[in-house]
């Protein structure tokens, strides 16, 4: 299973008080608001785990095909971090997921997938217009908003969308056009 998920900077600022009294212990674990506290970008780490949990989020729907709101219930662990990219996991339930975050001037990306799908061998696409490419490659969405591809030679490939903002990232088991 695989799920994506960004956040541009810029929209952030202008609409989320992550400041705020309460928001960070109504989203994140103990050890998420520490990890957040305690760094020298608080801003950036609230959104890497903020894209993690969501992108985790987009496994746990694919599987169980209903919504639920509880960020607290999907706990992320970082182990490397890097100006430019962390290495993690997102644990919910009995379930883990190894995640890669892509961190930007202008965005955070993260990208999650279980254990049965290694993060280096999806495809990740990006761009400015959803549109286009869910038309160039037949990615329709079910009942339950989850994208899936129409062609029938592709039964069972995967893929993941996210947009925030100015960005729009795509994520599948094959190369998208």
């Amino acid at each position: 299973m695989i799920g994506n998920d960004i956040v541009d900077l810029s929209i952030a600022r202008q609409e989320s008080n992550w400041t705020r009294e309460g928001f960070l212990s109504k989203i994140y674990t103990i050890d998420e608001v520490n990890a957040i506290t305690t760094t020298l970008d608080p801003e950036t780490m609230v959104w890497i785990f903020w894209t993690m949990k969501e992108s985790a989020y987009k496994i746990w729907h694919r599987d169980y095909r209903r919504r639920c709101y509880n960020p607290k219930y999907f706990e992320c662990k970082l182990h490397e971090v890097t100006a430019t990219s962390c290495t993690g996991t997102v644990s919910f339930g009995d379930s883990k997921c190894d995640s890669l975050t892509t961190i930007d001037s202008d965005f955070i990306l993260s990208i999650c997938s279980t254990k049965d799908m290694a993060l280096t061998a999806l495809h990740v696409k990006q761009t400015g217009s959803k549109r286009n490419v869910d038309e160039r490659n037949g990615i329709l969405r079910d009942n339950t908003g989850i994208p899936y591809f129409e062609s029938p030679e592709l039964a069972g490939e995967l893929v993941s969308i996210t947009h925030h903002g100015r960005f729009c990232s795509y994520l599948s088991t094959v190369k998208l056009r």
